[in-house]
């Protein structure tokens, strides 16, 4: 944590660290008695700056993770018809699930459920800090 920064804090000049990292989130999720036989689970797609945390009104310090989308891991003799009913329904559409997690939780997460986008040198805006090139590099190439 040494390289990390405060958000908020204009003097310290840590480059970005971007990982994406995905969540089993299929408990939250109201799914149609319909599609309940095909959907296997529900998964949050996150990324965040893992060189920059926050303390929400507490000791332990926080990420914060900006939500990217949803994906449904649907059972693989799913029709296609069904399948694309599912993504339209559940993994399309927008709704901003952003949060704050604590390091400790997204730092004890498996490696296979993170990926690292890296560092982003030379960002052009102090306050983006390459989150939209992030974000845009993640929708079109999904990492889950």
């Amino acid at each position: 944590m040494n390289a990390a920064r405060k958000l908020n804090d204009p003097d310290c000049k840590v480059p970005p660290d971007w990982w994406c990292i995905s969540f089993d989130e299929t408990v939250h999720w109201n799914i149609a008695e319909e599609d309940k036989p095909y959907i296997e689970k529900m998964m949050g797609v996150y990324f965040y700056d893992r060189s920059e945390y926050t303390y929400c009104c507490e000791v332990t310090p926080s990420y914060w993770l900006r939500h990217l989308g949803n994906v449904a891991y649907c059972r693989w003799d799913t029709p296609d018809e069904v399948r694309e009913r599912i993504y339209d329904k559940y993994e399309i559409g927008g709704y901003d699930d952003s949060c704050y997690m604590h390091v400790r939780v997204v730092e004890a997460i498996p490696a296979e459920r993170k990926v690292r986008y890296g560092l982003v040198d030379g960002w052009a805006d102090e306050k983006d800090r390459g989150e939209e090139q992030v974000r845009e590099y993640w929708q079109g190439n999904p990492a889950f």
